[in-house]
């Protein structure tokens, strides 16, 4: 049986404070590829091509980013202006791959780096029958090259700022504590001064100004923008993102001159199992020789000339035009059969799909029914995530709302409390080793480690001695040239890797996944009696907007954990409304006093308890569990907000500072 899964999530107006349009239903179902595609030479054709298209990226983003270091060290940042689009992103995957017939079209810039550091080192995959394919990868690939600029750039500034300024472990152990939060916001605000317009005034102390006018300089943040226009740094980064490579480029060569860690210029495909796949009916006529294409010219041809269509150029067609949806229906056809998959609600396929080999993403689409006109909407939103202000003006009152307090983590992903009675009331926890349990992670990750030969061992081992992300090209092409030696001279590599059980354990962990999150909501809905007129809300704490995040606080010594994601696909079924947390976890429930480590309980290296709290006031002492605790009193924040008290603990000037410099490093502009 297919399993679904949505698409596309509701989560752009978290900062807006209303309910995003939701616009067509457009979703996802997930079946197995060897039960849709019933003819042996069909799926052996698709196989093929996967690995060939995977080949083809493989090389590509290599060679991208040998072009992307030439060009910032020899040619002073010249010719990247195409680095991000698609079109121009075509030509490295026409100088990686052959086909028959006369040579492609190749940027000679692209084409020197080649000659110089690829040819000859691997042997070229052929690309026939894939251009469309090749084309939704470049489509792909100028989508995440982009977004890794404008998404990072600020947090790179901030992590650049951090190393300039950086102290040795005696003269940071020298520090106050007071001293230590001096510096940590001067810095925050050091960086968000070289991020700032040049007519704003600075927010730093007058010590730093210097750095910041020499750091924008040495950059080049002003003859990158340009004319501002008014527009804040973000807006400039997503318009122009090929612009800020090189204060990138420059920035990642200070820190990796310091020992820290560089910065990603260009995606880069380093895992050898072969990803996703699109596959539509251009792609697979192509592919497969099925002639429909052929076919639908010729009957155009002899239809005669249209009157109404350009010299030259057959008439553009709609996506929703008959002849079209039926010229796609015949392809796949010939090619799916969804019934024997167990896909359900077949008639809202939307001629599309993705695969790994293994796994099929069916492309969905639900058509607006015509009918009546729409009901009024409701008073409350049903699901989504909105601002506290958006439901405080929905509700009559807050009588109408039933919260529950959550409290993300890493450990214990959520801890979900009752606020109508939160001392009596089952507590929902949903934790990290859960999910592991769940996803079978161990499982699958000891089968991959059990059959890995030595030789893959081997060969991983002497690559993780180079730097796939040297900002130099001479140490980037060492690395480059490493692997693909390595892939020369090893086979075991390529045919490890290519064995579909990976693919298969990645499809039914993402089946797993799903099973898991559908528990943790049926729990949550049990929270709410049937026979409650009540709207059901969950009160989750705002650090779970950034939890789960590289370089976050309380991601050392634990694993990758879901994070924001867990807060996405709960608001796909509830109301989540952001609440800020701010001494949730320190302040009892009982009396709302403060509540600290207790004094003598410790651990066997004498280290305070983490899930211990105590009541700092002599007349409570009450021993609390720490995140229940915080799930309590984010749900009294909620309510108190709600009906328009102040919080439990207002911020402090420099709390707030603290807090809106955060948000300016982790904008992503959503």
């Amino acid at each position: 049986m297919g399993v679904c899964v949505r698409e596309e999530s509701v989560l752009k107006s978290v900062c807006r404070g209303m309910a995003p349009d939701p616009g067509p239903r457009a979703y996802t179902v997930s079946c197995s590829l060897a039960k849709a595609v019933v003819d042996p030479a069909h799926l052996a054709s698709i196989l093929d091509a996967v690995a060939r298209v995977h080949t083809c990226t493989y090389h590509a983003t290599d060679l991208l980013n040998l072009y992307v270091r030439d060009r910032l060290e020899h040619h002073g940042g010249t010719g990247l202006d195409g680095i991000f689009t698609q079109n121009w992103l075509l030509g490295a995957y026409n100088a990686v791959s052959v086909a028959k017939g006369r040579g492609a079209k190749v940027d000679a810039g692209v084409q020197a780096v080649f000659d110089a550091h690829m040819r000859g080192t691997f042997a070229p995959p052929m690309r026939a029958g894939l251009t469309q394919a090749l084309t939704y990868e470049c489509i792909n690939l100028a989508a995440v090259g982009s977004t890794n600029v404008w998404k990072h750039f600020q947090k790179r500034v901030l992590a650049y700022t951090r190393t300039a300024f950086a102290l040795d472990e005696e003269q940071y152990a020298a520090l106050s504590k007071d001293a230590c939060r001096a510096r940590k916001l001067a810095l925050l605000q050091a960086a968000n001064d070289v991020c700032r317009p040049p007519d704003e005034p600075k927010r730093s102390p007058d010590a730093y100004h210097a750095w910041v006018d020499a750091t924008r300089a040495a950059l080049g943040i002003d003859a990158a923008v340009g004319d501002w226009k008014g527009k804040p740094l973000l807006w400039h980064l997503k318009a122009k993102p090929h612009r800020f490579l090189k204060a990138t480029h420059a920035m990642s060569l200070a820190q990796h001159a310091a020992g820290r860690k560089a910065f990603a210029l260009f995606p880069l495909r380093r895992a050898h199992v072969p990803r996703h796949v699109r596959f539509d009916k251009k792609v697979l006529d192509s592919l497969l020789g099925l002639g429909e294409e052929y076919a639908v010219g010729k009957a155009k041809k002899a239809a005669g000339p249209d009157l109404n269509a350009p010299a030259g150029r057959a008439p553009k067609r709609k996506r929703d035009d008959p002849s079209l949806l039926q010229e796609k229906a015949i392809v796949f056809d010939r090619v799916l059969d969804l019934k024997r998959a167990g896909v359900h609600r077949r008639r809202h396929f939307a001629f599309a799909f993705t695969t790994d080999g293994v796994s099929l993403h069916l492309n969905m689409e639900q058509p607006p029914i015509a009918a009546a006109p729409p009901p009024p909407p409701p008073r409350l939103p049903r699901r989504g995530v909105h601002s506290i202000d958006a439901l405080k003006a929905a509700a009559r009152a807050a009588d109408d709302l039933h919260v529950i307090g959550i409290d993300p983590g890493k450990r214990e992903l959520v801890v979900c409390v009752d606020a109508d009675n939160p001392k009596k009331a089952p507590v929902v926890r949903y934790t990290l080793a859960q999910r592991c349990h769940d996803l079978r992670t161990r499982q699958y990750a000891d089968e991959a480690k059990r059959g890995k030969p030595a030789a893959v061992t081997d060969a991983e081992e002497e690559l993780s001695a180079f730097h796939s992300k040297a900002p130099s090209l001479d140490e980037y092409a060492r690395f480059s040239a490493k692997r693909r030696a390595l892939l020369r001279e090893r086979e075991e590599i390529v045919d490890f890797y290519a064995d579909l059980a990976f693919r298969e354990r990645r499809r039914k962990t993402k089946i797993k996944a799903q099973q898991s999150e559908a528990r943790l909501v049926a729990r949550l809905r049990g929270m709410h009696a049937a026979d409650d007129p009540r709207q059901l809300v969950l009160a989750y704490g705002a650090w779970g907007l950034v939890a789960g995040r590289p370089n976050m606080p309380g991601n050392k010594g634990h694993p990758p954990a879901i994070g924001v994601g867990l807060m996405k696909r709960l608001a796909r079924d509830f109301v989540v409304a952001l609440t800020p947390e701010h001494y949730t976890s320190k302040t009892c429930v009982k009396c709302s006093g403060p509540c600290g480590a207790h004094p003598t309980l410790k651990t066997k290296t004498n280290k305070e308890i983490r899930g211990l709290r105590v009541c700092q006031h002599e007349g409570c002492g009450l021993l609390q569990n720490r995140d229940r605790m915080g799930a309590t009193n984010i749900g009294f924040q909620f309510a108190r907000l709600v009906r328009g008290q102040p919080p439990l603990r207002p911020m402090s000037n420099e709390e707030l500072e603290f807090h809106r410099l955060q948000m300016c490093a982790e904008c992503d502009g959503d």
